[in-house]
């Protein structure tokens, strides 16, 4: 895992990539990625809505100064 140091120079990087993944999918999906994982037509973009969900909650909890 990185160190303490290390998340502090990369955390804003990736929150903020994460971020602009948010306004590219309601820009170009029309939708949230938490409304694109609850797709019954599109399961293929509802498991890669729910992975990037995942994959942004871990990102927000390593970098959450407050979680030890």
């Amino acid at each position: 895992l990185p160190t303490e140091d290390e998340l502090r120079q990369i955390c804003p990087g990736i929150l903020e990539t994460f971020e602009c993944i948010r306004k590219k999918s309601l820009v170009c999906e029309g939708s949230t990625p938490e409304e694109a994982a609850q797709q019954r037509d599109d399961l293929e973009l509802a498991r890669a809505a729910q992975i990037f969900l995942n994959i942004e909650a871990l990102a927000k909890d390593l970098c959450n100064e407050d979680t030890s």
